[in-house]
């Protein structure tokens, strides 16, 4: 599956099915990563995290890559663009 996305949104409101930027932080920088919502649960939010194919287009890796992440942690919500 691929999911090209375009305008970005608010991250107020998160809700299941949505593509997300998320952002973590490691030793010496931030890096971002897309996801899709798969859970949301309080303040916490299971991500399927999304790679990129090029430009921006977006697949499901072979493995799943899943993780529970902060409302925090989620810079914005991205529109998919079919």
């Amino acid at each position: 599956m691929e999911t090209a996305v375009a305008d970005a949104k608010s991250a107020d409101n998160i809700a299941v099915a949505n593509y997300a930027v998320i952002q973590f932080r490691t030793k010496r920088k931030f890096v971002k990563y897309v996801g899709s919502v798969q859970t949301v649960d309080d303040d916490e939010v299971e991500v399927l995290f999304l790679r990129e194919r090029s430009g921006n287009v977006y697949i499901r890796p072979p493995k799943e890559d899943k993780s529970w992440v902060t409302r925090g942690d989620i810079l914005q919500i991205l529109s998919p663009n079919h």
